[in-house]
């Protein structure tokens, strides 16, 4: 029951995070990239898109396989679902905050 629990707590902020994302979403699909100049905006898109790329398999695996100990590799796997939402909010950050020098 706990584990439904947590599960459920972890798909319901996915589902928000990617609900919020839509109206990006349907901006860039009419060629219009105006919210990224748009403080709160260009975080919650840079947000989705760090945690959709957190998301992936391949980032789990690699992060697992870097992990030198069989040890961390364990509490890696059992702290995954937190850890990505961790790593997902410092990428997301880093690109907001030079977003203005990559141009």
């Amino acid at each position: 029951m706990i584990e439904t629990a947590i599960h459920n707590i972890e798909e319901d902020l996915h589902t928000d995070i990617e609900n919020t994302a839509i109206k990006y979403l349907d901006s860039i699909l009419q060629e219009d990239i105006r919210f990224y100049d748009k403080d709160e905006d260009c975080m919650e898109f840079l947000l989705f898109l760090s945690v959709q790329h957190q998301r992936t398999e391949k980032i789990k695996k690699s992060v697992l396989e870097a992990s030198s100990l069989k040890m961390s590799r364990w509490l890696c796997l059992k702290m995954w679902n937190v850890l990505r939402h961790i790593f997902a909010i410092n990428v997301a950050w880093v690109l907001y905050a030079e977003r203005n020098f990559l141009g």
